[in-house]
């Protein structure tokens, strides 16, 4: 299973502030651009003796903006709120709300990894991305052996 596209179909259905749409690792420089980007894969942080993978995936949203060069305007702040709504639903879902992962992962929590977006300037086109990263943890029950002799 793919859980990027998971994620991706999540944040679709579940953040009404979203388009039908958000891209995936590619972000074009395009005022009101969401896109989903893998950052550093899934990755195991532990087993425990029943044999479960404690794991987590992380992942990175940017927002793409009108950016007021003379940073004075609202324009700018109320772009910070848009980026700051998102990152705040994300830190507040509730379980029942989670993405699904399958019947052979439980997610544990999810969680944004830093509370203010990174901002890059591309003041050609008066635009800015705003940029943070999240994180879901999960755990991968161990799959029964199919095959095993009873």
């Amino acid at each position: 299973m793919n859980l990027y596209r998971q994620i991706n179909k999540w944040l679709i259905d579940k953040y009404k502030p979203l388009n039908d749409w958000i891209y995936f690792n590619a972000t074009p420089v395009t005022q009101g651009t969401v896109a989903l980007n893998s950052v550093t894969g899934e990755r195991v942080i532990s087993k425990d003796i029943l044999g479960r993978k404690h794991k987590e995936i992380t992942f990175g949203i940017d927002m793409i903006s009108v950016y007021d060069n003379t940073g004075t305007s609202n324009t700018n702040l109320d772009a910070m709120d848009e980026v700051l709504n998102f990152s705040d639903w994300l830190d507040n879902i509730t379980s029942d709300n989670y993405p699904d992962f399958g019947k052979n992962n439980a997610i544990e929590k999810i969680e944004v990894l830093n509370n203010v977006p990174d901002i890059f300037i591309n003041e050609t086109n008066s635009l800015a991305k705003y940029e943070f990263q999240a994180r879901i943890k999960y755990v991968e029950e161990r799959k029964e052996n199919n095959n095993a002799k009873t």
